[in-house]
Parts: C-alpha cells; structure tokens; sequence
C-alpha cells in the first residue's frame, strides 16, 4: 500500500481473538490524509455460505478466504492504479 501513496497502515484486531478484523490506512488525497477501513465480515460470509448449502466450513477456514478476497480485491484495485486506467481516489471513494 505504502508503494501507492498509503501514509499509513494499521491492522485492528477482533475483541477476545487474535484475528484481524479491518485494515485501515491513510491516503493523501488532494493534499489531505483520508483514511480507509476494509473491514473483514467473515461470519457473514459464513452465513452465506450456510444458505448456499456450504456446511463443511471451519471458522478458520472462513476467515482466511474472506481475507484472501480482501487482498485480492485490493490487489485488483492496485492494479488499475499503477496501469493508470484509475485514479486513486475513483477506487476508494464513493461517488459525489
């Protein structure tokens, strides 16, 4: 992130666990630091995954796949950045 203009990042951790529950970071956007939070919802996820019928699922499991779509999302988004298809701000911020 910091390679694309974060100024900063900070990793939030669940209450009573040891897993990540958002990761926030700081981007200078028309000269003002803006900050960002992608919050992972894995047990939402895991309830999608129950409707879809998909029960063989581990919490841990969930959890990881949820993140790995974060970073992969994000990878994405980075992308179309550093080919210059987007600015940064069309990636993170909602429209006017």
């Amino acid at each position: 992130m910091v390679e694309h203009g974060a100024t900063g990042v900070l990793s939030q951790y669940e209450h009573s666990t040891d897993r990540l529950a958002a990761l926030q970071f700081l981007l200078r956007i028309k000269n003002q630091d803006v900050a960002f939070s992608l919050p992972v919802r894995w047990r939402t996820l895991q309830k999608v995954l129950e409707l879809q019928q998909i029960r063989w699922w581990e919490e841990e499991d969930v959890y990881r796949v949820a993140w790995r779509n974060i970073r992969d999302g994000v990878l994405a988004w980075l992308i179309l950045y550093a080919t210059e298809i987007v600015d940064m701000p069309q990636i993170f911020l909602p429209l006017p």
